[in-house]
């Protein structure tokens, strides 16, 4: 090899090398903007994710008020009717007992029907016999 060769083979090697070195790093620049490009798209569609999910859980939220007052409200209602089926043995027996008064209160009625027919056939004899008296006379 002579004097000239190596200074331009070295230039040449160095060409080489520089071109590999820049190629590299523009191949490292390049993925770098696409795996910054990815992380942004992701980083976009996880916040599009969450505002999505947090307006689902203020919609759900309501919802669940919506069904928690409904079912204290069904509570309310259970605990409405246990009392009624658990009054209903005491509603019987008070049954028969406003049954009997009633039974009661009819033969009272009767009778007290009677004696006021009674008075009323006496008061029609006395105004009959007064009428008659007063005609007679």
């Amino acid at each position: 090899m002579d004097k000239i060769d190596i200074p331009f083979l070295l230039v040449a090697f160095g060409g080489v090398a520089a071109f590999l070195i820049i190629g590299l790093f523009g191949l490292f620049n390049w993925w770098m903007k696409n795996e910054y490009v990815r992380v942004h798209r992701a980083q976009e569609m996880e916040a599009r994710l969450l505002d999505r999910l947090d307006e689902e859980a203020r919609t759900h939220k309501g919802e669940i008020k919506e069904l928690d007052a409904r079912m204290d409200a069904m509570q309310a209602t259970i605990a409405k009717v246990s009392a009624i089926l658990e009054s209903l043995p005491n509603l019987a027996s008070e049954l028969k007992e406003i049954r009997r008064e009633i039974g009661q209160s009819h033969a009272a009625l009767a009778g007290f029907r009677g004696e006021f027919n009674g008075v009323k056939e006496r008061f029609d004899a006395l105004d009959h016999a007064l009428r008659n008296k007063g005609l007679n006379t």
